[in-house]
């Protein structure tokens, strides 16, 4: 996750923070259709949001346990809420049809005690078990023998709509919202065609799905959407400098054991930027002056070095965090910030500063917290020799490159 997930997750940017417009109903109007006929965001729908909601349960102690086995919880609870069903005379008719609706059920169970029990989940995991389940839920009543027990067991989508709105936002609700009203629709078209019913012999039960599928959901969404708001604000003013919009070092610290617990294999590159003769700056020209450099410094960092964790340590140094899959990516952050600190033949560098950094082959938390203090050991000593401007090491071995 680079330095801009968080706006794509959900979490506002500072600079947009503050500034608000009146809402209008021409606004609202210009807003909606936008977010209706934004064909990349439906591509990407859901994706930015799980991000979102699973990164702030993981900050809490069991959060992330308690997330797994409530969801599976869904899954499993097939097992004694639809049993009985097999002995009910509006049950499955026959002994094939029972036999699919005790598979569907059966496979609901093992579903959901793979989403508990699995350690983490991704987003394709999540899309999964909610396809799955819609899925499994439509086997398991299309086999019931009468319409209102048909009609009545899509009520179990509700479930699944709650989850979908809770985990992957609006989008992906109004798709879970199309497919449960598709089903919904279904089942009265061949009630009225073959069981020879009416749509208000129906109705009685019609109502209650539709209300429970579509309704709840949005209703809930629309409280759920508000506290992704709330709780992107928050994270906001706490995790980031104001000045600048980078991380601070509580936000550092939260972004890089998310990424610490995802991060697999790979290697890291610890840096630390300091700008030189800053102080000297701020005398010569003032406070906003030198506030105008820092956040100039924060914009180009972030444009030097994609996708890496940046934060304002305080004052004018910064540090740099980026984790790359293979040696080739690692040297190509440090060629960036060599670049951004020497220029080129036919450019100045963009930062006026110096930079310590260190490669790690295996990051783990302590590994990364002890090549902070390495890094800044490395940028002192390219502060002694000006004509230096990066000294970097490897965390195995402190030799100059």
């Amino acid at each position: 996750m680079g330095e801009r997930g968080d706006e794509r997750a959900g979490f506002p940017s500072d600079a947009r923070i503050g500034r608000r417009r009146p809402m209008t109903p021409g606004r609202l109007a210009r807003i909606v259709v936008r977010a209706l006929t934004d064909w990349g965001a439906w591509r990407r729908a859901g994706r930015h949001e799980f991000a979102f909601m699973w990164r702030g349960i993981s900050m809490f102690p069991g959060g992330r346990i308690a997330m797994h086995v409530v969801v599976g919880s869904l899954a499993i609870l097939m097992l004694p809420v639809g049993l009985p069903m097999v002995w009910h005379p509006l049950g499955p008719p026959g002994p094939l049809r029972t036999g699919l609706y005790v598979a569907a059920i059966v496979a609901a169970v093992f579903l959901g005690v793979w989403w508990a029990v699995k350690r983490d989940h991704t987003f394709r995991e999540a899309v999964t078990f909610i396809v799955l389940s819609d899925l499994l839920i439509v086997l398991g009543t299309v086999v019931l023998g009468a319409p209102a027990s048909r009609i009545c067991g899509t009520i179990y989508l509700g479930m699944i709509a709650m989850l979908v709105a809770f985990l992957l936002g609006w989008r992906a609700l109004v798709l879970q919202a199309l497919f449960a009203f598709a089903v919904i629709t279904a089942y009265v078209a061949v009630s009225v065609v073959q069981d020879g019913v009416t749509v208000l012999d129906l109705y009685v039960y019609v109502a209650p799905a539709v209300t429970m599928e579509v309704g709840l959901p949005i209703i809930v969404q629309v409280l759920v959407e508000f506290g992704r708001m709330g709780m992107g604000k928050v994270f906001t003013e706490r995790n980031r400098d104001p000045l600048t919009g980078l991380y601070n070092r509580q936000g550092l610290r939260a972004a890089q054991q998310d990424l610490l617990r995802r991060q697999r294999t790979g290697l890291c590159v610890v840096a630390i930027v300091d700008l030189d003769s800053f102080k000297a700056f701020n005398d010569a020209y003032g406070h906003l002056a030198g506030d105008d450099k820092l956040a100039e410094t924060a914009r180009r960092l972030r444009a030097g070095v994609d996708g890496a964790l940046i934060a304002r340590l305080g004052g004018d140094e910064f540090i740099v965090v980026a984790f790359r899959s293979s040696r080739y990516g690692a040297d190509t952050v440090i060629r960036a910030l060599r670049r951004l600190v020497t220029g080129s033949e036919d450019e100045p560098p963009e930062v006026t500063g110096s930079v310590g950094a260190v490669i790690l082959e295996e990051p783990t938390r302590p590994a990364v917290e002890a090549a902070v203090a390495d890094a800044d050991a490395a940028l002192y000593e390219a502060k002694r020799d000006r004509r230096v401007h990066i000294v970097v090491r490897e965390a195995s071995s402190h030799a100059v490159r």
